[in-house]
């Protein structure tokens, strides 16, 4: 059995993965944006109704808890929507489109 060279190894891999690693960062990218969408939403509801922001802060998740899950869920976002579009420039030679 010969050992391939590395860039070998790279275009099989390529060849084998390219659709999956391009719907998974897709995927990721789009869940990641509706959770901070979702969890954004929650943070301003909390802050336009003292009501709301009390319920949210005497449960699991306070409001404030709230607006640091839309921060992280967002750079989560935007991290991958990059690195697709840095993984197609790199390994695929493509526009990202």
């Amino acid at each position: 059995m010969t050992k391939m060279s590395r860039e070998d190894e790279l275009a099989a891999f390529c060849e084998e993965y390219e659709t999956l690693l391009r719907q998974a960062l897709t995927t990721y990218a789009e869940h990641m944006e509706k959770a901070g969408q979702e969890a954004r939403a929650a943070y301003e509801a909390g802050q336009r109704s003292p009501e709301a922001r009390a319920a949210q802060d005497a449960s699991f998740m306070t409001n404030n808890g709230y607006r640091q899950l839309a921060q992280i869920a967002e750079d989560c976002a935007g991290r991958a929507h990059t690195c697709r579009s840095d993984l197609n420039r790199i390994l695929f030679e493509d526009d990202g489109e």
